[in-house]
C-alpha cells in the first residue's frame, strides 16, 4: 500500500482566487445638492477633499479616468474617456462635497479609489469599461523621413511633484505649452513618440497611435494655429485652414497623421441614484 501511494500522481485541490482588496474609503463625507456662488473653488490637501459646484459626470471622470495617477497626470491636458448612460441629472445637477480621510491620505488616493468608493456607496453607482474600435489617427513617418532631435542627458529634469522648475527647464516626458498671438506652441524634452501621440490625442480628441517604429527620446517643438474644428471621436475628419496641427506635424517633425481605426475606451454607467443629503 505504501509503495502504491508513492507511485500515485499527486492531486492538488484548486485554490480559489484571492479576494480583491477592499477600496479605501473616506472617514467622513458630506454631500449637499446645489452650488454656493460665493465659493466655486475645489481643493485637495492631504486628508481632505473639497469639491464645490461639481456635477456627477465630472466626479466619475475624476475618479475612474485618472484613478491613482491624479498626482502625476495633467487634468487639464488629456483626452477624457467618454462616459455613456445614466440619467440627465448627472450632467446638470451640482453638488458640494466635503470629505476627510485618515492618516493624511494623498491627493491621488482621495481623487481616485476613495472617490470611487464614495460614488459607489452614496450614489449607488455601477459602472464598467468597454473597448471598441473607433476613428483614430496613426502617427507615421512622412515622406523624406523624420526631422527630430535626439535628447541628451541634462536636457530635462525627471518629474517630481516636489521639484520647482526654473523658467528655462523642462520636466522629462511632459509637455510645456506657450501661447502666441497667432497660434500655440507645445514643447517636449526627453520625450518618446508615444508621449507625443498621447498629447496629440488630447488636441485631436481622438486616439493617436504611434506607428513610427522609432524608439529613443527626443526634444520636440511644435508650433501651429489652434482651430476649434478638429475632429472628435464620433465625427469625420475635416479640412482645416492655415498651419493646422496636421501640417505642423508633417512640416516641422517629418511625421504624418493618417486616419485609421484603433481601440477606444468608454466608461458605461449601468445604474446610479440621487444621493441622500447630509
Amino acid at each position: 500500500m505504501f509503495l502504491a501511494l508513492i507511485g500515485a500522481p499527486l492531486v492538488c485541490a484548486a485554490q480559489p482566487p484571492a479576494p480583491a482588496a477592499p477600496k479605501p474609503k473616506f472617514e467622513v463625507a458630506s454631500i449637499r445638492k446645489g452650488c454656493d456662488p460665493r465659493d466655486k473653488l475645489s481643493s485637495s490637501s492631504p486628508g481632505r477633499l473639497t469639491l464645490n459646484c461639481v456635477r456627477v459626470k465630472s466626479l466619475i471622470q475624476r475618479a475612474f479616468d485618472y484613478g491613482d495617477s491624479y498626482d502625476t497626470a495633467y487634468p487639464q491636458l488629456r483626452m477624457w474617456t467618454p462616459i455613456e448612460g445614466g440619467p440627465s441629472w448627472i450632467d446638470s445637477t451640482q453638488f458640494q462635497i466635503t470629505a476627510t480621510a485618515a492618516n493624511g491620505a494623498s491627493t491621488a488616493l482621495m481623487n481616485g479609489p476613495m472617490l470611487q468608493s464614495l460614488l459607489e456607496d452614496r450614489f449607488k453607482l455601477k459602472i464598467h469599461r468597454e473597448t471598441r474600435q473607433v476613428p483614430a489617427f496613426a502617427l507615421v513617418l512622412a515622406k523624406g523621413g523624420p526631422k527630430l532631435r535626439l535628447s541628451k542627458p541634462g536636457d530635462c529634469v525627471p518629474y517630481s511633484p516636489d521639484v520647482k522648475l526654473k523658467s528655462a527647464e523642462y520636466f522629462c516626458e511632459r509637455v510645456k505649452l506657450s501661447g502666441r498671438l497667432d497660434g500655440a506652441a507645445m514643447s517636449f524634452r526627453g520625450a518618446s513618440l508615444t508621449t507625443l501621440a498621447r498629447d496629440l490625442s488630447y488636441r485631436l480628441s481622438r486616439p493617436v497611435i504611434d506607428r513610427t517604429g522609432l524608439s529613443g527620446t527626443f526634444n520636440i517643438d511644435l508650433e501651429f494655429e489652434p482651430d476649434s474644428d478638429t475632429p472628435t471621436l464620433h465625427s469625420s475628419p475635416v479640412s482645416l485652414g492655415g498651419t493646422n496641427i496636421f501640417t505642423a506635424v508633417q512640416e516641422q517633425l517629418g511625421l504624418k497623421l493618417e486616419s485609421t481605426k484603433g481601440p477606444g475606451e468608454f466608461l458605461v454607467i449601468d445604474s446610479i441614484e440621487m444621493p441622500t443629503e447630509d
